[in-house]
């Protein structure tokens, strides 16, 4: 198995400046747990005129590993994707203007974007704005905009 680059922060960083890569995969999984042991490697800079290294034993870090790349996922702001006891929806618009309420399956989070992976088509109208104030069957006009788009590291500025 090739296994992606695997990317670390301290706290107060922004971002993930630390950039790794594994060295270590244990050849099975843990079946009494479920994991898989692996390793990663990181350089460790020297700091200012101290000299001491960024990383210290103990440190508390936050690590990042890609798991997947979803080719032509669907994105959508997080604040556009309402919950209720049931399931995840969105409020879509069709050809006449009225809202309507579909059910749809979400993936991971991306920065502040989040993946529709079932449910919406690439070529729907979102609501994404204000999805407090619409209910399924309301006439809305359509207004398009271009969504906020954003990396991991900008979202964590």
């Amino acid at each position: 198995m090739v296994l992606p680059p695997v990317e670390m922060s301290t706290e107060g960083d922004d971002g993930c400046p630390f950039k790794g890569t594994f060295d270590f995969e244990a050849s099975s999984v843990d079946t009494q747990t479920g994991s898989l042991l692996l390793r990663a490697s990181f350089p460790n800079p020297r700091m200012g005129a101290t000299n001491l290294p960024k990383l210290i034993p103990g440190m508390f870090v936050r690590m990042r590993l890609p798991l997947q790349t979803i080719k032509n996922a669907i994105l959508l702001p997080e604040s556009a994707v309402g919950i209720n006891q049931n399931n995840r929806y969105v409020f879509t618009v069709n050809e006449q203007g009225i809202v309507e309420e579909l059910t749809v399956s979400v993936g991971q989070l991306e920065g502040n974007l989040r993946v529709i992976s079932h449910g919406l088509q690439a070529d729907d109208y979102v609501v994404t704005v204000g999805i407090q104030r619409v209910r399924g069957g309301m006439k809305v006009n359509v207004e398009e905009k271009d969504l906020p788009t954003s990396t991991p590291e900008q979202a964590q500025k």
